[in-house]
């Protein structure tokens, strides 16, 4: 549900038509809605939509009437549901040329265009412990 708000400062009750377009996502109710907007006063209006690709929403809403008119344009990202997971796992490379294998399972019922893999190496254990120092001075809060 994602809801619209429109102001009417002037000093008399508008008429005003709501519009709402959707990008990236689907837009369950999506017919423009007219409505009364009393003088100083506001009105909302919820859209339904629904979300089922993991990328980036752009949400333009537009209420207008026949004297002034409002838009707005806003883009915004559309996460996967549930928990990132990070796996550190360590490993000695000794011999020339160097090989090691990592394993991991993905979760089953995982959004394939939400998933990614950040593979990250150093050359001691200490660079991962000190690149761990700001995170550690701030724990908690500071």
């Amino acid at each position: 549900m994602i809801s619209t708000i429109a102001h009417n400062y002037l000093s008399t009750d508008k008429n005003v038509r709501f519009t709402f377009e959707v990008k990236g996502i689907k837009l369950i109710s999506g017919k423009p809605v007219d409505a009364v907007v009393p003088k100083n006063g506001e009105k909302r209006i919820d859209w339904r939509v629904k979300a089922d690709l993991v990328g980036n929403a752009v949400l333009t809403a537009k209420a207008m009437t026949n004297e002034v008119s409002d838009g707005m344009e806003l883009t915004i990202p559309v996460l996967p549901m549930g928990i990132r997971e990070t796996k550190n796992d360590v490993a000695r490379l000794l011999r020339s040329p160097a090989h090691s294998r990592l394993r991991w399972k993905s979760p089953r019922r995982q959004s394939r265009n939400a998933a990614e893999l950040v593979l990250t190496t150093t050359p001691t254990l200490a660079d991962t412990m000190l690149a761990a120092i700001p995170f550690l001075v701030g724990y908690p809060y500071g």
